[in-house]
Order: structure tokens, then C-alpha cells, then sequence
């Protein structure tokens, strides 16, 4: 049996970083050594925010992160039984959709696209919403915890991308709004 890493490019298992970064060298050089021990087995690669950091993307757990500042995630229940925390929801969505819809994939995503096209890495799993493994190429993504980039009605189940949700659904009905850096989340029209 062939190993599957014989014709994969020297380049994309070689990386190790510039001087300086002695932990992620080190980590570097046992990830290279975990896939070269993985001979024909299939590879799953678990993504979260630390993929995408590098992409402008804020995680959420670190020190900095909106999490320590005290923004919770809404869950499903309370989006389906509160008028208001589903305005606050939207509210949030619009001052912060733009960043993650401009984001563009890094190195690293860039990175596992090549080891999917090489028949390396057979599919990735990913906590992030970001969507930029798709919009990076890769094929075979299991999007965990959803993906922010379409809008689904609860009720009839059809949807539209979230861009234009945004500009053609939400900031007509709330143009001042839209424009506020705060923004009135309570007051928030749907």
C-alpha cells in the first residue's frame, strides 16, 4: 500500500516558523511528524478560533475575548421566545456581520486546503462560523455550530444570504441604526 504523503510537497509538511516562535517550531515539527506517521489512515482536522485569529476574527475564550467581557451567546430558546432578545440578537448581528463577512482565509486555512486536494486531510470539522475553510476551497467541511453567512426563517424553513438580510431586509427598516456606532438595540425594527 502506498503511503497517501509519498507525493504531498515537501514545502507544506517542512513549515516551520521564523526564529522566535520555539513553540509553534516545536508544534510545527511533531504535527509534521504526526502526519507522516499517519501512512493511508484518514485524517479529520478539528478546527476552532485559533484558525481563524489570523484572518481578523476575534476569538471568543481568551483574556480579550467578548466572552470575558461578559457577552454570553444567546441560545436557540431564548432567540425563539423573546422578541426582544431576538432584537438584541439582530441588533448585535448588525454591528458585527460586516468584519466576518470581509474576512479572507490565512496561511493556515490556505494550508489544509492543499492537504485536502492532496488526499492528506479528508475532511475538517469545525467549530468556527466564519465559513472561510469554504470560501478557502476546502470541500468537506462539517460546520458544528453552524455557519453565519445565510439566514434561515424558523417557520418556513427558506433562506436568503445574510448579506442580504443585512442591506436589503435590516438597514432599510433601521437606517440610523445602521449607522450608529452603539445603536439602540432595543429599538431595533424587524
Amino acid at each position: 500500500v502506498m503511503n497517501r504523503l509519498t507525493n504531498v510537497q515537501p514545502s507544506l509538511l517542512d513549515f516551520i516558523p521564523p526564529t522566535g516562535f520555539g513553540k509553534v517550531a516545536h508544534a510545527s515539527r511533531k504535527l509534521r511528524e504526526f502526519f507522516l506517521g499517519c501512512g493511508d489512515k484518514e485524517v479529520v482536522v478539528i478546527t476552532g478560533a485559533g484558525l481563524s485569529t489570523e484572518s481578523g476574527i476575534p476569538d471568543y475564550r481568551s483574556k480579550n475575548g467578548s466572552f470575558s467581557t461578559g457577552h454570553k451567546p444567546m441560545q436557540h430558546g431564548e432567540f425563539v421566545s423573546s422578541e426582544a432578545k431576538r432584537k438584541r440578537y439582530w441588533a448585535r448581528s448588525m454591528a458585527g456581520w460586516k468584519p466576518f463577512a470581509d474576512a479572507q482565509p490565512n496561511v493556515g486555512h490556505d494550508s489544509l486546503v492543499k492537504m485536502e486536494r492532496q488526499g492528506v486531510v479528508s475532511a475538517i470539522i469545525t467549530q468556527n462560523v466564519d465559513t472561510l475553510h469554504q470560501k478557502a476551497g476546502s470541500r468537506r467541511v462539517i460546520d458544528l455550530h453552524g455557519r453565519n453567512d445565510i439566514v434561515e426563517c424558523l417557520s418556513c424553513k427558506s433562506s436568503v444570504p445574510m448579506s442580504t438580510f443585512q442591506e436589503e431586509m435590516l438597514a432599510p427598516l433601521n437606517p440610523t441604526w445602521a449607522t450608529s456606532a452603539a445603536g439602540p438595540g432595543e429599538n431595533l425594527n424587524l
